[in-house]
């Protein structure tokens, strides 16, 4: 389930795995697994029952309450898409927008990626106790750069620091470097 919300289903692990199930009914139980815990951050005992529940070989569905918190956290999802949606700015090859509603950067930057019709997206939140701000960044299968190394290079030449995968990253940008970053960012992935 991690695989698939994790957009990594065609790792070598994952992709044996999935073939094995009804593909809608995986995408189902793994969403609102997800959803469950994003919704879930600050109860621990819940967390808690979620790894029993599993532990026990069970599905996600057979999380007593947990559909309910899945169908409410969605309802939240969705009216954030609404809000950001003016706030995305599109450059050649990057759409960015500040994260400034109380969902994670992950999915933020997931709506801004799909919604964009870009090759990558970011979202950045500024961290006052460290001066600099959080971004997150994610990239389309259209995006043919690693940008976890393009960010690493990027944000090590501003002070920074980043890094991360080929298609999901993230770095942490000195307060008055991020215009630069995301100038590097759109340049070089283009």
């Amino acid at each position: 389930m991690g695989a698939l919300t994790d957009y990594m289903e065609t790792r070598p692990v994952a992709s044996g795995i999935v073939p094995r199930f009804d593909r809608q009914f995986l995408m189902l139980e793994s969403t609102a697994l997800s959803y469950m815990v994003s919704a879930s951050q600050r109860d621990d005992d819940f967390l808690v029952k979620i790894v029993d529940t599993l532990a026990k070989m069970k599905y996600p569905h057979d999380i007593r309450g947990g559909f309910e918190i899945a169908e409410k956290y969605a309802r939240k999802v969705a009216n954030a898409i609404e809000s950001i949606q003016e706030s995305i700015v599109k450059l050649d090859n990057i759409a960015h927008a500040p994260s400034t509603i109380e969902l994670s950067s992950n999915m933020v930057v997931n709506f801004v990626l799909g919604s964009s019709g870009k090759p990558a997206a970011m979202v950045y939140k500024f961290k006052n106790d460290i001066k600099s701000y959080v971004v997150s960044i994610r990239g389309s299968s259209d995006c043919k750069v690693h940008l976890g190394r393009l960010t690493n290079e990027i944000a090590s030449e501003l002070g920074g620091s980043g890094g991360g995968h080929e298609r999901a990253c993230g770095a942490v940008i000195p307060k008055d470097r991020l215009e630069e970053f995301i100038k590097a960012l759109d340049t070089r992935i283009g």
